[in-house]
C-alpha cells in the first residue's frame, strides 16, 4: 500500500472489484490517481480464500482523501453508517458527480435544497459507498474536500457525543469544532442526541450525527479507518486504546466499543510489501497473517530472513 498514505484514511471493503471501484471513483471525480496496486500471493489463502496473482488492494487518492479497495470477498460490505461528505462550490460539478454516483445506485436524500444547505443530497453508489454531496463553502468545512462520516445507529441512540470525546482523547492533534443538539421538544425521542456534529482526529475533520430514525444496518468492516503508524509505540498506543473494550481481530484489525472496524498499520510494513521481493513478501505475508497487532520488528524480521 502507498507509502505517502495520510495519517487517516479509509478502506472500503470489495467482493472482487477493488480495480473497477477505484478506476470508477477516478473517472467519477476527475480529480484522484491510484498510487499502488497489491495482489495476493501464496501466504494466507487458508485465512483470505483467494487466489495467487488476484487484486488484494488499491490504493488510490480522490481529492485531498486517500482510500484502500480491498477484494476480501463477499463477508462485509459498505452501507451509509459510515460516508463520505463532499463540499461543491460549483452546482455543474455537484450535479455531474451526483448523475454519475446515483447511475446505477441508490438515492438515500434526493438532490434538492435543505435548511443546511441550498442543494445537498445523500446517494449510495453502486459498489454501496455513501456519498453526501453538498453545495457550500470550503471554508465551512475547514477547506477540507472529503470529509468521512459517521452515522450512529438508531439502535445505540446517543453515541455519536461519547464516541467522539473518545476518539478525540486518543487522538493528538484533536479538537471538538461544534456540535448541534436534537432539541429538547424533538418528538421522536432524539432530544439532546447529535444532529451534527464536526471534530478533527490528527488534523484531519470527521463527521458525526445519531440517527434520528430506525435504519437497517450499523457499522461493519465495510468502511474501516486505517492509521498508519510511524513506529511500534505509536501501533501499540492507538491498538491498545481502540480495542478498548473492543474487539482484536487478526491481521492488524479492531473494532472498537462503537463497533467502528479499525486497522491500525506500521507504515513500514506498507513499504516492504511494496518491494519486488516476491519471496521476502510472502514471508511478510505469513508473519503478518499469525498476528493481532503488527509487531514491526517480527514483520521485518521475517521479510529480511524468513
Amino acid at each position: 500500500m502507498e507509502a505517502n498514505l495520510s495519517k487517516i484514511s479509509n478502506c472500503i471493503w470489495c467482493a472482487g472489484h477493488a480495480e473497477e471501484a477505484a478506476n470508477f471513483y477516478i473517472e467519477t471525480f476527475q480529480e484522484g490517481k491510484v498510487n499502488h496496486l497489491l495482489r495476493y500471493g501464496k501466504a494466507g489463502k487458508e485465512q483470505h480464500g483467494q487466489e495467487e496473482g488476484t487484486v488484494l488492494s488499491v490504493d488510490f487518492q480522490i481529492y485531498d482523501h486517500h482510500f484502500i479497495a480491498l477484494n476480501g470477498g463477499d463477508i462485509f460490505s459498505p452501507n451509509p453508517s459510515i460516508s463520505f461528505y463532499i463540499t461543491y462550490e460549483h452546482e455543474e460539478e455537484l450535479d455531474r458527480v451526483w448523475a454519475a454516483l446515483a447511475n446505477q445506485g441508490s438515492i438515500l436524500m434526493p438532490l434538492q435544497k435543505y435548511d443546511w444547505s441550498p442543494k445537498y443530497g445523500w446517494v449510495q453508489d453502486r459498489f454501496g459507498v455513501s456519498w453526501q454531496l453538498s453545495l457550500g463553502n470550503m471554508e465551512d468545512v475547514q477547506h477540507q474536500k472529503v470529509v468521512p462520516t459517521f452515522l450512529f445507529p438508531h439502535t445505540q441512540p446517543g453515541q455519536a457525543a461519547p464516541a467522539i470525546e473518545f476518539y478525540t482523547a486518543i487522538f493528538p492533534e484533536s479538537d471538538v469544532l461544534g456540535i448541534l443538539q436534537y432539541p429538547a421538544e424533538d418528538q421522536d425521542g432524539n432530544a439532546g442526541n447529535v444532529m451534527h456534529a464536526q471534530f478533527s482526529l490528527l488534523g484531519k475533520q470527521i463527521m458525526a450525527m445519531d440517527s434520528g430514525v430506525p435504519q437497517d444496518y450499523s457499522f461493519t468492516e465495510g468502511i474501516s479507518f486505517v492509521i498508519l503508524c510511524e513506529d511500534q509505540a505509536e501501533v501499540d498506543h492507538y491498538w491498545n486504546s481502540l480495542s478498548q473494550d473492543g474487539e482484536e481481530q487478526p491481521c492488524g484489525w479492531l473494532k472498537d466499543k462503537f463497533g467502528v472496524s479499525w486497522q491500525v498499520i506500521p507504515r513500514r510494513m506498507m513499504e516492504l510489501f511494496k518491494s519486488n521481493e516476491q519471496e521476502a513478501k510472502e514471508r511478510l505475508s505469513a508473519c503478518m497473517f499469525k498476528m493481532k497487532r503488527l509487531v514491526m520488528a517480527e514483520l521485518e524480521e521475517a521479510f529480511e530472513n524468513g
